[in-house]
Formats: structure tokens, C-alpha cells, sequence
């Protein structure tokens, strides 16, 4: 009988192993292939429309097209500033924080520092 519990606790902690395996390539498989799902919906995340933007302000027309999405929204609030990553807050310069602009805009932060 012991030598079975040691055989079902080796069994247990494969099964337990394989759990952990299975988790992280099924995040990793759903990483991969959501962004072409959600395409093909015509849906998207909030990520992927802020790395859309932020590759069309660095494209061959994004200083054109920060100066017109400036001037579409002239004023803007972000709340919860702190909370902003890199890519976020390079959008935010690119267009609101840019110092060659001639156009006035104004960009108001608010966040906890």
C-alpha cells in the first residue's frame, strides 16, 4: 500500500506540473494569437489601439497627424497620470508636449505625484 501512495503521489505531482506547463502555453498561445482573433472581429484591446496610435505618430505622417489630432481635441484631461506607461505617455508628449508646435493646446495631468 505504500509503495501505491508513493506511485499516486509521484502521479500527483506530474499531474500537477503538467497543470503549471499547460497554464503558461495556454497564456502564451492566447498572447500570440489574440491580436489576429480580434482583427478578424474587427475588435481590439485598449493596448493595441495605444501601440496603433503610437506607430502611426511615429510613422512617415505622424507629425501631421499629431498636429490634427491636436487640433481635433485641443484640451485634453488625463486623469490618474501616475498610472500611464512609456508608450502612453510618448503619445501624450508627441502630441501635446511637442515644442515646435505652433498651435496651442493644453494638456491637463492629474494623478496621486
Amino acid at each position: 500500500i505504500q509503495q501505491l501512495f508513493g506511485v499516486l503521489k509521484n502521479y500527483a505531482e506530474q499531474f500537477d506540473q503538467l497543470h503549471i506547463f499547460l497554464k503558461a502555453y495556454l497564456c502564451v498561445e492566447v498572447k500570440k494569437r489574440l491580436p489576429q482573433v480580434l482583427q478578424n472581429k474587427g475588435e481590439t484591446t485598449f493596448s493595441q489601439q495605444i501601440r496603433t496610435l503610437s506607430e502611426a505618430l511615429k510613422g512617415e505622417q505622424g507629425q501631421r497627424f499629431a498636429v490634427f489630432v491636436q487640433a481635433r481635441y485641443p484640451l485634453i484631461l488625463v486623469d490618474e497620470f501616475q498610472d500611464t506607461n512609456q508608450d502612453q505617455d510618448d503619445m501624450l508628449a508627441s502630441i501635446w508636449r511637442h515644442p515646435e508646435r505652433y498651435q496651442k493646446g493644453c494638456m491637463i495631468m492629474v494623478g496621486d505625484r
